[in-house]
């Protein structure tokens, strides 16, 4: 299961960023190319759960890289917030995959990384409450609208 949704995610990434899987996994250092590992980082550890070594197999890079990968994507998300906006929406369409993937297939809903939190010592945490918060407020926002338009 993990190898046909890791695909897809890959693809989902790339297309979403605007590069191909082969530019990906050369070793070019276009600004696309690095923000593309750096998502697919996050995505790859939270959604499927894998260690920085899988996460290394999977894009064709080494550890090393994964770990700057993961301190320049907590430092990114930190300071920039077009790469905050960019990064909600791909991951958007992230999960819409990964939970259509797991319907058709049968399998439970988890809650994404309970089993794995292989890459502690990281700002992933912080990560996901800034994702949570931003999520919380859309559905809020959403009611919100649901209220003005039942009561016109």
């Amino acid at each position: 299961m993990n190898k046909e949704l890791e695909d897809l995610v890959i693809l989902e990434v790339t297309h979403q960023v605007g590069i191909n899987k082969e530019l990906l996994m050369s070793h070019r250092r276009d600004i696309l190319c690095v923000v593309c590992r750096q998502y697919l980082t996050y995505f790859l550890n939270y959604y499927l759960g894998y260690d920085t070594l899988q996460i290394a197999d999977a894009i064709g890079k080494d550890r090393s890289t994964i770990h700057f990968n993961i301190y320049a994507f907590e430092k990114s998300m930190r300071k920039n917030t077009n790469y905050l906006n960019e990064f909600i929406r791909i991951d958007k369409g992230v999960s819409r995959i990964v939970r259509n993937y797991m319907d058709y297939l049968g399998y439970d809903r988890r809650p994404f990384r309970s089993t794995h939190n292989i890459l502690a010592g990281t700002d992933f945490s912080r990560v996901d409450r800034i994702l949570n918060r931003h999520r919380s407020d859309q559905e809020r926002e959403h009611q919100l609208q649901d209220v003005k338009s039942s009561n016109s």
